[in-house]
């Protein structure tokens, strides 16, 4: 499967005072490799999968729990 690529971005987690689990891949039965905390800034690759989200240094959220705020520089 093809995963689209768009600009790379900065995002801040939103999840009504939460933390976010990061999952090695796309899917809420991966593993889980980290925590995010509501609030925390973020910057995404570009890639993603269906409502999932790739962070820029690995690991994938769910986009309907993050909020894109700009471009980042490559």
């Amino acid at each position: 499967m093809q995963i689209p690529y768009h600009k790379r971005s900065e995002a801040v987690v939103r999840n009504n005072g939460r933390s976010l689990n990061i999952y090695k891949e796309p899917g809420a039965t991966q593993n889980v490799t980290g925590t995010l905390y509501d609030g925390q800034r973020i910057t995404l690759s570009g890639r993603y999968n269906n409502d999932w989200a790739e962070l820029a240094d690995g690991g994938w959220v769910p986009t309907q729990n993050i909020e894109a705020v700009s471009y980042a520089t490559p």
